[in-house]
């Protein structure tokens, strides 16, 4: 499988420089900020349904600048979960080792939500946890 990671940046620029005809520093920066939205922004009142985020600590972009922000924002909703673990360096896909074992533990039927997220390695992020 091939991964367009590196390579969306520039496609999002050349949208932005040619779609919305973005000439200039300032005119970019607008037509950026009106297509990219802070997710967290679409929850003003807390999380609405149980949220599992899985982050690979070798991201040394997405870590700080997305994964970050947003826990540190609802790092006290009952509902948010986190499990970080190193993958390699940059934005990587979950392996499939670590993928499919998470799967099986979300369709475990025979607990509820949270015991599941749990059992699948997340943790509340006010919860002192191991970092793999």
């Amino acid at each position: 499988m091939v991964s367009l990671t590196p390579y969306w940046k520039s496609f999002v620029d050349n949208y932005i420089t040619t779609a919305q005809e973005a000439d200039d520093d300032e005119k970019f920066a607008v037509a950026r900020n009106s297509m990219v939205t802070d997710i967290a922004d679409l929850y003003p009142s807390g999380l609405t349904s149980y949220l599992a985020m899985y982050q690979n600590t070798g991201d040394h972009k997405f870590l700080p600048e997305q994964h970050g922000p947003f826990i540190e924002r609802f790092k006290n909703d009952p509902k948010l979960f986190e499990r970080r673990q190193y993958d390699g360096e940059w934005h990587l896909p979950i392996p499939p080792a670590t993928h499919f074992p998470i799967l099986e533990q979300f369709m475990n039927m025979d607990v509820d939500i949270p015991t599941a997220i749990q059992n699948a390695g997340f943790y509340s992020p006010n919860t002192a946890h191991p970092v793999a």
